[in-house]
């Protein structure tokens, strides 16, 4: 699975990204239902998580029941903020590889997530900053999530029943 560099960005010219009608027919509509994968974080799979291309923290909850290697919780400065503004405690930061997609296709990135104690219904929120790292393009209206890489172009289908 290869590690993509910060410095290094996928060939956009060799990808073109489409959606079709025919990705739909997986899903029941009408829905407005948030956009929720599975993906490969540290050494397992972890779900539900929520696709969010309005924040711009990557957030993980639970991460006790993880096996995160040798990673370290860093303490961390930064405050989040709630949808209503309220200040939500967090206990630090710690950098753990996500796998987006599956086999050859799989491209792995070390993500800074903010640690949060609190109950939501999601246990990982990843955010435009690693989704646009990876020139990810999102359609909700499809709950799928397409990237560029070397031999194409990646899909990660949105679990209906998740969200």
């Amino acid at each position: 699975m290869p590690l993509l560099p910060d410095e290094t960005q996928v060939q956009r010219e060799s990808a073109s990204i489409i959606f079709t009608e025919e990705e739909t027919r997986r899903l029941i509509h009408l829905h407005n239902d948030a956009l929720v994968v599975v993906l490969k974080i540290a050494n397992g799979q972890v779900f539900p998580i929520l696709v969010d291309i309005g924040s711009l923290v990557d957030i993980l909850l639970a991460y006790q029941n993880m096996n995160i290697g040798g990673a370290v919780l860093r303490p961390s400065k930064t405050s989040l903020y709630g949808f209503a503004e309220e200040c939500v405690h967090h206990e630090g930061v710690i950098g753990l590889p996500i796998t987006f997609g599956e086999g050859s296709a799989a491209i792995t990135q070390i993500v800074d997530f903010q640690v949060v104690d609190q109950r939501l219904a999601y246990n990982t929120i990843i955010s435009r900053p690693i989704l646009n790292k990876l020139s990810t393009v999102v359609s909700t209206y499809h709950l799928i999530l397409k990237f560029p890489i070397e031999e194409g172009v990646e899909v990660i289908e949105g679990d209906q029943t998740l969200a």
